[in-house]
C-alpha cells in the first residue's frame, strides 16, 4: 500500500502549491487569487488532484497533508479534522 507521502509525490509541483493552501485553510478562490491564476485553472487542478489521489473533496487532501505532516513525528490521527470555509 502506498504511503501518505508517496501520494503527494504524485502531484505536479504546481498541485503541490494549490493543495499546501488549501489545506493551510484558503478557499479555492483566494488560493487563485494568491497563486495569480483563474478559479477555473484552480479548479481543473482539483480536478487532477482528486484524480491522482484517489480523493472527492478538500478535507480529505487536507487531511492527506495532515497526515504527511505527522509521519516523521510518529503522530497517529485518529478522528476527522475540520476546517473552517471562508468562501
Amino acid at each position: 500500500m502506498i504511503n501518505s507521502s508517496e501520494k503527494l509525490n504524485l502531484l505536479s509541483p504546481r498541485e503541490k502549491e494549490v493543495v499546501a493552501l488549501i489545506a493551510s485553510g484558503l478557499c479555492r478562490k483566494e488560493t487563485a487569487e494568491k497563486l495569480g491564476i483563474s478559479l477555473k485553472t484552480v479548479e481543473g487542478h482539483f480536478l487532477n488532484i482528486y484524480s491522482k489521489l484517489g480523493l472527492n473533496n478538500p478535507v480529505q487532501v487536507a487531511r492527506l497533508v495532515w497526515e504527511v505532516e505527522n509521519e516523521s513525528k510518529g503522530v497517529r490521527r485518529m478522528w476527522g479534522m475540520e476546517l473552517k470555509r471562508k468562501c
